[in-house]
């Protein structure tokens, strides 16, 4: 099942099993996006193998419009994905 928020809401992330390395971090995409540098926002994971962050992805910290989005967990200040999870902004 794919979660869902409203529009505003921050979109919170939970991860485990991460490589732990200083600089992995989770990217928002939209959903399909094949260009893994067009990010819509980030967070660091900051070195832990688990964790949970909440953040608001918009470019300049607006509300993600409603549509297909993900969220991606790359490899240490890089472009190489390790995981991902869909989400939804429902209008």
């Amino acid at each position: 099942t794919t979660v869902s928020v409203k529009p505003g809401e921050p979109v919170g992330v939970r991860w485990r099993h991460a490589p732990g390395e200083l600089r992995d971090w989770i990217g928002v995409y939209r959903g399909g996006e094949a260009d893994v540098s067009k990010y819509l926002g980030f967070v660091y994971t900051e070195a832990a193998f688990a964790g949970e962050a909440s953040f608001q992805p918009g470019p300049g910290g607006e509300p993600l419009a409603p549509g297909d989005y993900e969220l991606r967990l790359l490899h240490d200040e890089s472009y190489v994905m390790l995981a991902r999870a869909p989400f939804r902004v429902r209008p």
